[in-house]
Protein backbone atom coordinates (compact mmCIF):
# COMPACT_ATOMS: atom_id res chain seq x y z
CA UNK A 1 0.00 0.00 0.00
CA UNK A 2 1.42 3.39 -0.95
CA UNK A 3 -0.34 6.68 -0.19
CA UNK A 4 1.41 10.02 -0.46
CA UNK A 5 -0.77 13.15 -0.24
CA UNK A 6 0.95 15.88 1.76
CA UNK A 7 0.38 15.99 5.51
CA UNK A 8 -1.40 19.02 6.94
CA UNK A 9 -0.65 20.72 10.27
CA UNK A 10 -4.33 21.03 11.33
CA UNK A 11 -5.12 17.33 11.30
CA UNK A 12 -6.41 14.79 13.79
CA UNK A 13 -4.51 11.87 12.20
CA UNK A 14 -1.13 12.26 10.54
CA UNK A 15 1.15 9.57 9.16
CA UNK A 16 4.55 10.61 7.84
CA UNK A 17 6.65 8.09 5.87
CA UNK A 18 5.26 5.10 7.80
CA UNK A 19 6.46 1.61 6.88
CA UNK A 20 5.59 -1.74 8.45
CA UNK A 21 6.91 -5.23 7.71
CA UNK A 22 5.51 -8.50 9.07
CA UNK A 23 8.43 -10.48 7.60
CA UNK A 24 11.84 -9.30 6.48
CA UNK A 25 11.63 -8.06 2.92
CA UNK A 26 7.82 -8.25 2.68
CA UNK A 27 6.32 -4.79 3.30
CA UNK A 28 2.72 -4.59 4.48
CA UNK A 29 2.90 -0.78 4.30
CA UNK A 30 5.63 1.25 2.67
CA UNK A 31 6.29 5.02 2.92
CA UNK A 32 2.70 5.99 3.84
CA UNK A 33 2.17 9.74 4.24
CA UNK A 34 -1.26 11.33 4.69
CA UNK A 35 -3.38 13.32 7.09
CA UNK A 36 -7.04 13.49 8.03
CA UNK A 37 -8.54 16.76 9.26
CA UNK A 38 -11.13 17.03 12.02
CA UNK A 39 -14.59 16.47 10.51
CA UNK A 40 -13.25 14.60 7.47
CA UNK A 41 -14.23 11.06 6.54
CA UNK A 42 -11.67 8.47 5.49
CA UNK A 43 -12.41 5.38 3.44
CA UNK A 44 -9.75 2.69 3.21
CA UNK A 45 -10.19 0.42 0.19
CA UNK A 46 -8.03 -2.35 -1.14
CA UNK A 47 -7.70 -6.05 -1.82
CA UNK A 48 -7.43 -8.76 0.84
CA UNK A 49 -3.92 -8.63 2.25
CA UNK A 50 -3.41 -5.09 0.96
CA UNK A 51 -2.61 -3.57 4.37
CA UNK A 52 -5.95 -1.98 5.36
CA UNK A 53 -6.18 -3.61 8.80
CA UNK A 54 -2.46 -3.11 9.40
CA UNK A 55 -2.89 0.60 8.69
CA UNK A 56 -5.78 0.85 11.17
CA UNK A 57 -3.83 -1.04 13.84
CA UNK A 58 -0.88 1.33 13.41
CA UNK A 59 -3.17 4.36 13.74
CA UNK A 60 -4.70 2.81 16.88
CA UNK A 61 -1.27 2.11 18.35
CA UNK A 62 -1.82 -1.66 18.33
CA UNK A 63 1.17 -2.11 16.00
CA UNK A 64 4.39 -0.06 15.93
CA UNK A 65 5.76 0.86 12.51
CA UNK A 66 9.40 0.07 11.75
CA UNK A 67 9.82 3.60 10.40
CA UNK A 68 7.93 6.85 10.18
CA UNK A 69 5.81 8.89 12.58
CA UNK A 70 2.15 8.58 13.57
CA UNK A 71 0.43 11.47 15.33
CA UNK A 72 -3.08 11.65 16.73
CA UNK A 73 -4.12 15.24 17.47
CA UNK A 74 -0.45 16.26 17.10
CA UNK A 75 0.59 13.82 19.84
CA UNK A 76 3.12 11.03 19.41
CA UNK A 77 1.97 7.50 20.30
CA UNK A 78 4.21 7.27 23.37
CA UNK A 79 2.52 10.33 24.89
CA UNK A 80 -1.10 9.46 24.10
CA UNK A 81 -3.72 6.97 25.11
CA UNK A 82 -5.33 6.27 21.73
CA UNK A 83 -8.27 4.49 23.36
CA UNK A 84 -9.39 7.88 24.73
CA UNK A 85 -9.54 9.39 21.23
CA UNK A 86 -10.47 6.54 18.92
CA UNK A 87 -13.28 4.00 19.11
CA UNK A 88 -12.56 0.76 17.29
CA UNK A 89 -14.89 -2.20 16.78
CA UNK A 90 -13.17 -4.83 14.63
CA UNK A 91 -15.31 -6.83 12.24
CA UNK A 92 -15.17 -10.54 11.66
CA UNK A 93 -15.33 -11.20 7.94
CA UNK A 94 -14.38 -14.86 7.77
CA UNK A 95 -17.79 -16.13 8.85
CA UNK A 96 -20.77 -16.21 6.53
CA UNK A 97 -23.25 -15.39 9.26
CA UNK A 98 -22.45 -13.40 12.37
CA UNK A 99 -25.16 -13.27 15.02
CA UNK A 100 -23.76 -10.60 17.32
CA UNK A 101 -26.17 -10.19 20.26
CA UNK A 102 -26.29 -6.38 20.30
CA UNK A 103 -28.19 -3.65 18.52
CA UNK A 104 -26.48 -1.10 16.29
CA UNK A 105 -27.02 1.52 18.99
CA UNK A 106 -25.39 -0.72 21.62
CA UNK A 107 -22.36 -1.26 19.41
CA UNK A 108 -21.99 2.51 18.92
CA UNK A 109 -22.38 2.97 22.68
CA UNK A 110 -19.40 0.64 23.23
CA UNK A 111 -17.24 3.52 22.06
CA UNK A 112 -18.27 5.42 25.21
CA UNK A 113 -17.16 2.67 27.63
CA UNK A 114 -13.74 4.24 28.14
CA UNK A 115 -15.46 7.41 29.42
CA UNK A 116 -18.19 5.74 31.48
CA UNK A 117 -16.11 2.83 32.75
CA UNK A 118 -16.84 -0.85 32.33
CA UNK A 119 -19.01 -1.21 35.45
CA UNK A 120 -20.48 2.31 35.53
CA UNK A 121 -23.75 3.48 34.04
CA UNK A 122 -23.88 5.62 30.95
CA UNK A 123 -24.80 9.27 31.41
CA UNK A 124 -27.21 11.27 29.24
CA UNK A 125 -24.18 12.85 27.53
CA UNK A 126 -23.15 9.36 26.35
CA UNK A 127 -26.54 8.70 24.75
CA UNK A 128 -26.44 12.17 23.14
CA UNK A 129 -23.02 11.37 21.68
CA UNK A 130 -24.36 8.06 20.32
CA UNK A 131 -27.31 9.87 18.73
CA UNK A 132 -24.99 12.41 17.07
CA UNK A 133 -22.66 9.66 15.83
CA UNK A 134 -25.55 7.66 14.37
CA UNK A 135 -27.01 10.74 12.66
CA UNK A 136 -23.61 11.79 11.30
CA UNK A 137 -22.95 8.35 9.83
CA UNK A 138 -26.51 7.88 8.55
CA UNK A 139 -27.30 4.70 10.50
CA UNK A 140 -30.28 5.81 12.61
CA UNK A 141 -32.59 3.75 10.36
CA UNK A 142 -30.88 0.60 11.67
CA UNK A 143 -31.77 1.35 15.29
CA UNK A 144 -33.64 -1.52 16.94
CA UNK A 145 -36.72 -0.76 19.03
CA UNK A 146 -35.91 -0.29 22.72
CA UNK A 147 -37.87 -1.76 25.60
CA UNK A 148 -39.02 0.80 28.16
CA UNK A 149 -36.92 3.46 26.39
CA UNK A 150 -33.58 2.17 27.64
CA UNK A 151 -30.94 -0.20 26.33
CA UNK A 152 -30.63 -3.72 27.75
CA UNK A 153 -27.24 -5.38 28.26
Amino acid sequence: MQITPSAQSNSCITLNDVSFFYKAGEPALEHITFSVNHGDYLGILGPNGGGKTTLLKIILGLLTPQSGVVRIDNTLPSARASHLHIGYVPQKSDEEQWNFPATVEEVVLMGRTVRAGVLKKYAPVDFEAVERAMETTGITAYRAPRKNNFIHF
